[in-house]
């Protein structure tokens, strides 16, 4: 290769460039794909023991991947794939070096799944990114292993970027050996009427049902009296008689209705997962241990409440319209417990005290748990029993607001869910003044 005059005005640097050797590492390889095809008035090339590229501010480069990138990022190239071994967006530098380092293939058919080169989905053409991972995984002696176990994917990745080292490397006169790897890949083996096929006779018998029973058993045989399998022949030739149309045609229905009844219940099942009751809903007996104003919501009260856990809970309410501070103390209420924690103006609650209130909330009346009931204990709604939905499901599936607009106050004031009286501790949960047909929430 001609060499530039380092003092001039065109040179970008002057690089020393170490030989191969037995054992080149992927970075070297590259270095010297790339090297040759470099504009000569652009790079002064002299051969020596170890890699740098020192630039004419006096700056020097040593790492491989960094003098690489240099290099391209400097020079100007005619053709506009090889300036593109350098992706446009940082994300796409950024991988570059990730896969020069990377030491296994896993992965990488889902990956080549939805782009076409390894640095991203907007990259149209190889960069260094495939050039790293093509020298370093497709390049030594277990490449025939690796492309072996390789998907359809990364065999359409490999044979493209393989294609563009080959053509570098052609047109720079590099020493390179590019890898090159056969991958064979079996294709399915269709059969048509009229046509000859290769399909295995068991697959004939199997597409034509005349699969003998056993050796010596007339029963399903379709052998001539020659011993030839006459429906493997008439398979082959597209020359099926109307009984084994018909038979064919039998099976393929069978199967369609096989198929369609094993999905009926699962659509019957993931209704019945969402038909959700009372029971689906962890309310329990609190106890206010502690409350306090809220420091900036004029609405809300702070409370801890024992609900039979190990630690009282934090729970925000908005009652201060109704009720004075010191009547939230040391007071029985119920407790929803399976909902989501959640900042409420930068408080975390978790769970809801339960009340009744009348259509435009200007009365609004906590629900009040026998003296019998103890605190943790989980209320009961007659027959409707059941363990109740985990928190995720609950918020996922909007569990409460389903099952809310049943949970009311009757015309006792006593709390029902579809007319079944709530319980706890032997006794009915009420309203505080009995507030009649109102909803609780």
């Amino acid at each position: 290769m001609s060499q530039s005059d380092p003092t001039s005005d065109a040179c970008l640097g002057t690089l020393t460039l170490p030989p191969l050797g037995k054992n080149p590492t992927p970075h070297l390889k590259v270095l010297h794909l790339i090297v040759p095809i470099l504009p000569p008035h652009q790079i002064s090339i002299v051969r020596g023991k170890s890699l740098s590229l020192s630039l004419p501010t006096g700056a020097s480069l040593s790492m491989p991947l960094a003098v690489v990138t240099e290099l391209i990022l400097r020079c100007k190239f005619a053709d506009p794939s090889l300036s593109a071994l350098i992706p446009n967006d940082s994300m796409g530098r950024a991988a570059i070096g990730s896969y020069f380092r990377l030491r296994s293939t896993d992965g990488l058919e889902g990956h080549f799944c939805s782009r076409s080169f390894a640095a991203g989905p907007r990259c149209t053409s190889p960069t260094l990114a495939d050039l790293g991972l093509l020298f370093g995984h497709f390049g030594g002696e277990n490449a025939a292993s690796i492309a072996s176990e390789c998907g359809p994917n990364v065999e359409r990745w490999f044979r493209t970027t393989a294609a563009f080292a080959a053509e570098m490397a052609e047109r720079g006169g590099s020493v390179v050996t590019v890898p090159s790897v056969s991958i064979d890949r079996s294709v399915p083996v269709f059969c048509f009427p009229g046509v000859e096929s290769n399909m295995p006779a068991k697959a004939v018998e199997s597409i034509a049902g005349t699969k003998n029973t056993k050796e010596g058993d007339d029963k399903g045989s379709s052998k001539d009296a020659d011993g030839k399998n006459t429906a493997v022949d008439a398979v082959k030739s597209g020359q099926l008689s109307e009984e084994q149309k018909a038979a064919v045609a039998a099976k393929r229905a069978a199967k369609k209705g096989k198929k369609k009844k094993e999905a009926a219940p699962g659509k019957n099942q993931q209704k019945k997962e969402d038909d959700f009751n009372i029971s689906s809903l962890d309310i329990r007996v609190g106890l206010i241990k502690r409350a306090w104003e809220h420091e900036t919501a004029e609405k809300l009260y702070c409370e801890e409440i024992d609900v039979g856990e190990e630690k009282p809970r934090t729970i925000a309410s908005g009652l201060r319209a109704f009720y004075k501070l010191e009547d939230m103390q040391n007071r029985r209420v119920l407790v929803l417990c399976n909902l989501k924690s959640r900042n409420l103006v930068g408080f975390p609650s978790h769970g809801m005290v339960l009340c009744a209130s009348n259509a435009d909330h200007s009365d609004v009346q906590m629900v009040i748990p026998p003296e019998n009931a103890s605190v943790g204990e989980r209320v009961t709604f007659g027959e409707y029993k059941g363990d109740p939905e985990p928190e995720n499901r609950v918020a996922k599936k909007k569990v409460f607001e389903k099952v809310a607009p049943d949970l009311k106050t009757d015309g006792n004031g006593q709390v029902v869910w579809k007319e079944a009286l709530c319980m706890a501790g032997g006794g009915v949960v009420v309203a505080e003044r009995s507030m009649p047909n109102v909803n609780v929430s």
